[in-house]
């Protein structure tokens, strides 16, 4: 996980792209492995239906029993494949997602340190706050997308807060 105390790093601030890559070039090996989990869990869900149709097709119909327990093997053991890539899955991306969080909230609690220095007297820091947040968790919400192996790239919604 990441340090609470340490710099989180230089962003690239110029678009809400640049900002999700920055994030994932962060944790380059939890991201990686999260879309190789995806990919080869979504391989194993869609294998669970072929068993199914293979254990009716050539064990119940024709009645051979050898066949039957060879395919409700296949199916067993598939299955526990499946639900052991969907818990490294799932755990994997909530760690990238909470790295990548974790890296917002500083980039934009330090952000506002700077802007709020330069309003003045003006502007109360409690009124930042929960503009803060919202920004952080938009922008912590799709890293967890770098994971999932899409083939269509998400833009983010709102790049942080970099005036």
């Amino acid at each position: 996980m990441i340090d609470a105390y340490a710099d989180p790093g230089t962003p690239d601030l110029r678009a809400g792209r640049r900002y999700l890559w920055w994030l994932v070039r962060c944790q380059p090996g939890r991201s990686v492995a999260g879309a190789v989990f995806a990919s080869v869990w979504m391989a194993m869900v869609a294998l669970m239906p072929y068993a199914i149709a293979r254990a009716v097709d050539r064990g119940i119909e024709p009645g051979d029993m050898g066949a039957l327990a060879l395919w409700t093997g296949v199916l067993v053991l598939v299955g526990g494949c499946t639900a052991w890539l969907s818990i490294m899955r799932h755990r994997t991306m909530t760690r990238v997602r909470m790295d990548a969080n974790f890296r917002t909230v500083k980039v934009v609690v330090g952000q506002t340190v700077r802007l709020g220095r330069r309003c003045g007297g003006g502007s109360a820091p409690a009124r930042w706050s929960p503009s803060a947040w919202a920004t952080c968790r938009r922008s912590a919400r799709p890293s967890r997308w770098s994971g999932r192996a899409s083939a269509r790239w998400w833009p983010a919604r709102s790049s942080p807060v970099c005036c």
